[in-house]
């Protein structure tokens, strides 16, 4: 498996990902490699859950 890419074009600032090792194009000009956002979730396992998390898939019954 290849690692994930991020790129963004030079002129009109759209981005896109890609996994296969290949360059993208846009706007007719190869895209600029761009960093992907670090993921700031912490691990789904239960001693690492935070019970403020905005997203939990669940309820905790504190009520």
């Amino acid at each position: 498996m290849t690692e994930e890419k991020g790129y963004q074009c030079g002129e009109c600032q759209q981005t896109k990902v890609v996994n296969d090792g290949s360059v993208p194009e846009c706007c007719g000009k190869p895209m600029v490699a761009a960093p992907l956002d670090l993921c700031t979730k912490s691990p789904s396992d239960p001693e690492s859950a935070r019970f403020n998390d905005s997203d939990d898939a669940c309820d905790d019954s504190r009520g």
